[in-house]
């Protein structure tokens, strides 16, 4: 509800068995205005607003929250205090009644001033029920991750989360993963789909958040206040609910839609919030003729609603409803294709890969699988096997013949890990053995080939896989940086001496274009590609990385290098390719949505865990609902700009995340950079054989998570099985399913190991 004594117009009983049976509210949230003609100016009337809509939603059965809504709690405490106890002693036996004991501090001290103001309020409410409290934070109630390194003392708290869509996004999410991950609960007792626009891509990313991490959240807010975009109804709306769509904003409408249906549907996910107006929720980016993005007039008018998505429509699938019926967008501009097969007449029948080609009759005509670019007559149907007839120009004078692929450097190892899996393969959206069943990979990533080349060699490579016990290591040869492929080719031969040693040890290995403007490196990037799949044609340990991190380009652009790229590899071997996806390899959701075609392919997530959340792991979620495999090829502890606080708790949670959906990976980095990513110290032996004094804490927790030794990814405190699962602090408990520590709030001191044949919680 919006503050009482400005919106009391629309606090009474109607309009909560209306917002309880038509938007199927379970949450009222009642923001009583405390200040500016509030209840410190007139108690009585405002207090009867209030009870009037509590009585209304313990009637209907649904949860409601008394909120003292002030910015400048602390300067009236008796009479908070006053308030409260008379609530709590009248509330204080229903279980519908939840609290929030300060809306909204400005920029108090939360330790000095904010968190002592709680302190004065909790004990009253105490007394009386034991029902939700929800503290307000800092900072407009942003600051959660700071009020949960010194947080209120007592039982079930909880501390709340404002965000306005259109100013608030991922930096605000990271402060709220990184309370939860401090083992506080949140609540969202306000969010706006806007603040001088809407911005309802931003709000259902918002949302997406919310429901893997069961933040639950209520809009703001119910009331017909002109100009403002996040009021849920139109000027003049009825003031006891039985509103058309005539009297719901546009705002109102997606927030409607979005309550109703628990998910996207009308609301979240559809976008304009009128009908349907984009599809997935997808950036602007991704708009253009596959129908896969907004229905707008171009890509620089994303704010625009032209049309609701028909996915039964011609492309992009936009018909009416949000305005006149808009013009295809066209689509930025992407580098331009290998020219047209001479000659015309349907020289490819099906416009296939190259790697389609041969005595079937469906792939080019031209003489052979290394010529694809170049037609030599036109696709007959009726003709022999692969259907080639004249037509297609004079033939042009056969390639030299590749040279033979040498023999891989030892056999397989007996007990590797290549010879228990052997080739992998993409089946469904996980990667594969050989024996059908999903194989999880860990390792570590090369740095930069051009800036730590030093530990490019077959001893560091050996030392991996014998003590740190790497299934993978992944070869991140610079391309486009300072010294990289593009001014040295002889990077290559780093990239050979690492593939052979990987080869030698029996464990799988990436080779990886390092680049983050590969689609203006096309040509090289076939010729080293071309050269590599040739080279380690027919070895089972071999996998293709074409494009490390696109910046933000759009999809179609980093598809159709792609498409450039994987037939070259194809030419030569069936293994696994890994395409990076857009925005630092983020939007793995977005190329599911609109893959590139082939056979054995995946698509990489890159994170970094001080940095990405629960937010970056919904994106591999949808993916995987779309079908893909999924496989991530990098990340770190620490920040995304490699350096910064390492952030253990939130490292472990992506880790059993990759285990629970069969996604492999390899760690960032070894090197020995003085950042914290680093996986060793500076000085650090170039050949291996590291003591634990010359690797970083990053490194140590990360070989300790890749032997299973208990130290990361799992193991959790870092001796002898303290954690059972790697979970959250806030997961311990009588379960057994937690730390082994003293209490929830000694989360980083481990008391004991964890013994699952113990009685619970299972510490000895």
């Amino acid at each position: 509800m919006f503050w009482s004594q400005w919106s009391g117009n629309y606090w009474n009983a109607d309009l909560v068995n209306w917002l309880a049976q038509d938007f199927q509210v379970t949450l009222i949230r009642c923001a009583m205005g405390v200040e500016e003609g509030g209840y410190l100016s007139n108690p009585a009337a405002e207090k009867a607003k209030l009870e009037t809509v509590v009585n209304a939603s313990i009637a209907a059965g649904i949860y409601v929250m008394i909120d003292w809504h002030a910015h400048y709690a602390e300067e009236s405490v008796p009479q908070a205090r006053s308030f409260f106890d008379e609530m709590a002693r009248k509330y204080g036996s229903y279980n519908n009644v939840l609290w929030e004991t300060y809306n909204e501090p400005i920029e108090q001290d939360w330790g000095g001033v904010i968190k002592p103001f709680h302190e004065e309020v909790i004990p009253i409410i105490r007394a009386h029920s034991q029902t939700l409290i929800t503290l307000g934070t800092r900072r407009w109630s942003q600051e959660v991750d700071e009020a949960c390194q010194n947080p209120v003392p007592g039982t079930n708290l909880a501390y709340t989360i404002h965000f306005y869509a259109q100013i608030h996004k991922g930096d605000l999410r990271n402060k709220v993963q990184a309370a939860l991950n401090r083992g506080c609960a949140i609540f969202c007792s306000e969010w706006g789909t806007g603040f001088d626009v809407l911005d309802l891509g931003s709000a259902q990313q918002w949302l997406d958040f919310f429901g893997p991490t069961m933040i639950s959240s209520a809009n703001w807010g119910v009331y017909d206040k002109a100009g403002e975009q996040n009021a849920a109804l139109l000027a003049g709306a009825s003031s006891t609910g039985g509103w058309g769509e005539n009297q719901l904003s546009e705002s109102g409408r997606w927030v409607r839609n979005y309550i109703r249906s628990g998910s996207g549907g009308g609301g979240g996910g559809d976008g304009g919030g009128s009908g349907g107006c984009c599809r997935f929720g997808a950036d602007c980016g991704d708009c253009g003729e596959d129908g896969t993005g907004w229905c707008h007039e171009s890509a620089s008018n994303c704010d625009t609603c032209t049309g609701s998505f028909d996915p039964a429509g011609p492309s992009p699938g936009c018909g009416g409803g949000g305005g006149p019926a808009p013009t295809p967008p066209t689509p930025p501009s992407p580098p331009s294709p290998p020219s047209p097969p001479v000659g015309g007449g349907g020289c490819c029948r099906f416009e296939a890969d190259c790697g389609d080609c041969g005595e079937d009759g469906t792939g080019w005509c031209h003489l052979s699988a290394d010529n694809c670019e170049v037609c030599t007559g036109t696709f007959d149907a009726s003709a022999p096997s692969p259907g080639c007839g004249g037509g297609g120009g004079p033939s042009p004078s056969p390639l030299p013949t590749p040279p033979t692929p040498p023999s891989p450097p030892s056999p397989t190892p007996a007990g590797s890990v290549v010879e228990q899996h052997g080739a992998l393969r993409v089946s469904g959206n996980n990667i594969v053995g050989s024996h059908g069943s999903p194989v999880l990979l860990r390792g570590m990533s090369m740095f930069w080939s051009q800036w730590m080349g030093k530990y490019w060699n077959a001893d560091v490579i050996r030392w991996l896989a014998e003590d740190w016990k790497c299934t993978v290591v992944r070869l991140a040869m610079g391309a486009d940086n300072q010294g990289g492929y593009l001014e040295n080719p002889s990077e290559k031969n780093k990239v050979i001496t690492c593939v052979d040693a990987a080869i030698a040890a029996g464990i799988y290995v990436v080779i990886d274009w390092h680049d983050h403007s590969a689609e203006n490196h096309v040509d090289q990037a076939k010729g080293f590609f071309n050269e590599m799949a040739s080279r380690y044609a027919n070895v089972p340990n071999v996998m293709y990385e074409t494009y490390n991190e696109p910046l933000q380009v759009p999809w179609s652009t980093i598809k159709w290098y792609h498409e450039q790229v994987v037939p070259v590899i194809r030419a030569h071997t069936q293994n696994v390719i890994i395409l990076g996806t857009r925005s630092w390899s983020q939007e793995v959701d977005v190329a599911a949505g609109d893959p590139v075609p082939g056979v054995n392919l995946a698509y990489t997530i890159h994170f970094y865990a001080n940095t990405h959340r629960g937010e970056l792991r919904a994106r591999v979620d949808t993916a995987k609902a779309r079908g893909v495999a999924v496989f991530a090829t990098e990340w770190g502890t620490c920040n995304a700009d490699g350096n910064g606080q390492l952030d253990l708790g939130s490292t472990n949670t992506w880790l059993n995340f990759f285990k629970g959906h069969h996604i492999s990976d390899a760690n960032w980095a070894v090197a020995d950079k003085n950042e914290a990513c680093a996986a060793l110290v500076p000085g650090a032996s170039s050949n291996g054989g590291w003591s634990s004094g010359q690797l970083s804490a990053s490194g140590n927790f990360i070989r300790s998570s890749i032997r299973g030794d208990g130290g990361g990814g799992g193991g959790g405190g870092g001796g002898s099985g303290c954690c059972k699962f790697g979970a959250d602090c806030g997961d311990c408990g009588d379960d057994g399913t937690g730390w082994c520590h003293q209490s929830a709030s000694n989360c980083a001191v481990c008391t004991g190991s964890f013994d699952a044949g113990a009685p619970s919680p299972g510490c000895r």
